[in-house]
Parts: C-alpha cells; structure tokens; sequence
C-alpha cells in the first residue's frame, strides 16, 4: 500500500483489520492518514432497503478544532 503520510496504513493485514473495526462501528475516523493535519469522521446513509445511498463525511483541521472535536461533536451528527 501506498503511503501517503507517516500514518498511513500500508501493512495489508493492519489495513483489513482496519476495515474490520469499521465495518462493525459502522463509521470511520482518520487523522493524517491521507493529509497531514487533516481529521474525518465518515459514516453511510442507509434508504428504505438497506442498502447504502451515500455516505457523510466532516473534515476539519487538526490546528482549527481540539482533538475530542470530532469524537465529542462530529461523529454523534454524523451518525444521528
């Protein structure tokens, strides 16, 4: 895998488990992976049947938001 930054995941085993805990959280929460300095929480948005429509994703700063901003405040929005 790839890296795009000192955090990335580029062990496949530790990516899958990754995805794992994803997958039974039913959200994500990056911090750096991808950008430095970047956070995200993700999370789908189910339709009637189940399937996944789409997803919501936040994106802050890591210099403009305190590091609980996105456990304490964007991943509950997320996931209302």
């Amino acid at each position: 895998l790839t890296p795009y930054t000192d955090k990335t995941l580029t062990i496949p085993s530790e990516f899958q488990h990754q995805l794992e805990k994803i997958r039974q959280s039913g959200y994500s929460v990056t911090s750096g992976e991808f950008h430095p300095g970047i956070r995200s929480v993700a999370a789908p948005i189910y339709g009637r049947t189940g399937k996944v429509l789409a997803a919501l994703n936040v994106v802050a700063t890591e210099a403009a938001y305190q590091e609980d901003f996105m456990d304490k405040i964007a991943l509950p929005k997320v996931l209302e």
